[in-house]
């Protein structure tokens, strides 16, 4: 669109994160320093999101933050 009506140049934004696990609480209540995913694992998701989005053109990337209840 940008190079159709260049006077309007257009931006993309890629919005990455938050995954379903969490690396900061244990999911079992009876062993608090078990984690259903290891920090590398979380990283090689981020990092597919992110290789996803520049491949495809994205402006700027958004990382979100998980919400709390």
């Amino acid at each position: 669109m940008t190079r159709r009506t260049p006077e309007r140049p257009r931006f993309v934004a890629g919005s990455i994160g938050p995954t379903n696990q969490t690396l900061s609480i244990s999911p079992k209540v009876s062993d608090p320093a078990f984690r259903a995913v290891s920090f590398e694992q979380v990283k090689a998701a981020y990092a597919e999101q992110v290789r996803g989005l520049v491949d495809g053109g994205v402006d700027i990337l958004l990382p979100r933050r998980r919400s709390t209840p």
